[in-house]
């Protein structure tokens, strides 16, 4: 397939191009575990009294050295925020499981703008009510501390990948992340911009995933908006 891909860019082959982005629109909707069971079985499998819940998609769930010791990592892989929104509508939370959440999704919707007819401005605003709406979700169980990330930036688009990516994407997570930065005093909620710190695009693994010393960085930001140190 890659190959393929690189003789489609090379040669203008649109017509696989198309096909391929067809396959990429099968394969974001392809999982063979739904998320809310994901969540379900994380939770179920986690202390039932937990002081912070991460939660997001594959950029938060790669995140093992996440600061807040007493935590639960509540990520999954190519989570969109509807699903994450979905899973936690559809969970019970006690009061006092949790006491501070930290939610990091949206770029698993921008992505399929790039093999979607879909406007830029409808996904980027959908993205960050599904998000609010976890906000309002944790608010109504009693979390005290809820901390928005803004979606990160993305690292080298590979040869591959760039037929399939574009400008629109970077756009909506723009719009997203000042949706979400503007909503957060009415919101009661906390947004910390995360783009300066991952401006490095040899922070990145691939266009997505960070390597570990994104996430050093990435843990500095928390240990500063805690006023030092990591809390047990």
């Amino acid at each position: 397939m890659t190959f393929l891909v690189v003789v489609a860019v090379v040669i203008g082959g649109g017509g696989l191009v198309e096909y391929t982005k067809v396959f990429l629109r099968r394969e974001a909707n392809a999982r063979s575990k739904p998320v809310s069971a994901e969540v379900a079985s994380k939770l179920e499998s986690s202390s039932k009294t937990t002081h912070c819940w991460l939660i997001g998609d594959s950029r938060a769930a790669a995140w093992s050295t996440f600061p807040i010791k007493s935590h639960t990592n509540l990520g999954v892989h190519r989570a969109t925020t509807d699903e994450i929104r979905w899973a936690f509508e559809n969970v019970s939370i006690d009061a006092g499981q949790c006491n501070s959440v930290y939610i990091q999704c949206g770029i698993n919707d921008l992505k399929s703008l790039s093999y979607s007819q879909k406007k830029t401005e409808d996904v980027a605003i959908r993205a960050s009510a599904n998000l609010l709406r976890l906000v309002d979700i944790f608010q109504s169980a009693g979390v005290k501390q809820i901390v928005v990330l803004g979606v990160f930036p993305v690292g080298k688009i590979s040869v591959t990948r760039r037929p399939f990516w574009d400008g629109k994407i970077e756009e909506g997570r723009t719009i997203m992340n000042s949706l979400l930065e503007k909503g957060q005093k009415a919101g009661g909620y906390t947004f910390l911009s995360c783009d300066e710190i991952l401006g490095d695009k040899n922070l990145f693994i691939d266009e997505l995933h960070l390597n570990e010393s994104a996430y050093e960085e990435l843990n500095h930001l928390i240990k500063d908006y805690l006023f030092g140190g990591a809390i047990e």
